[in-house]
């Protein structure tokens, strides 16, 4: 009987932490092959911001992609490219995956052997072909669909949303409203950021 390999088995640039740190270099520096910037890579590369960046990893990672796509000559336009709802759905699902991780290697070697072949996992979080949607390409758009690593909407809630309506009546102290609680782990209350640039605060293991 064949035993299965797993998913990091086949993701050589896994195997020990110098070729971690190369691969990690290379994609920094535009040097990755674009054929070698595969799901697994942007799973991997997502543990290791998430860790290394933490309410930062999502800007940080669409920089990288973005430089990565350049280098590698792939246009990010209306139907290519950068897809910043999975970007951000990814970075997500992944941050719940690795929390409480502090070395972006054994990060990375998780995150991959959980998710590194399940491409398409945003199929269980949206009813509608996010993928070559043009606005979620270009914006943030919540998952509308519950899934296996958390509620509905697990990346972020209020997207777009402005602050409630001012209802004082007039001559009465003004006072801002109380932002909502958050609905979901790590997300701060009454976040409204066009990007879904938040992560859950990081624990040393």
């Amino acid at each position: 009987m064949t035993t299965p390999e797993s998913p990091t088995s086949r993701a050589a640039f896994l195997e020990t932490r110098e070729s971690f740190d190369a691969f990690v270099q290379a994609w920094e520096a535009g040097e990755l092959p674009r054929a070698a910037w595969t799901h697994a890579a942007h799973v991997a590369m997502g543990a290791c911001y998430v860790v290394r960046y933490g309410p930062s990893a999502v800007d940080e990672l669409r920089r990288g992609i973005k430089r990565h796509n350049a280098a590698v000559g792939t246009l990010d336009t209306a139907t290519s490219g950068y897809h910043e709802t999975l970007t951000c759905f990814w970075t997500s699902v992944v941050s719940r995956l690795v929390k409480g991780y502090s070395d972006p290697w054994p990060a990375a070697r998780r995150a991959v052997e959980r998710v590194g072949q399940d491409r398409d996992l945003h199929l269980q979080y949206y009813s509608f072909d996010v993928v070559r949607d043009a606005k979620a390409r270009a914006s943030f758009v919540p998952p509308d669909r519950e899934g296996p690593y958390g509620a509905r909407a697990p990346v972020t809630s209020g997207i777009g949303r402005g602050p409630p309506a001012d209802r004082t009546e007039p001559g009465a102290a003004r006072l801002r409203p109380e932002p909502p609680p958050p609905r979901y782990p790590g997300l701060p209350a009454g976040h409204r950021s066009p990007r879904c640039s938040w992560m859950p605060p990081r624990r040393k293991r």
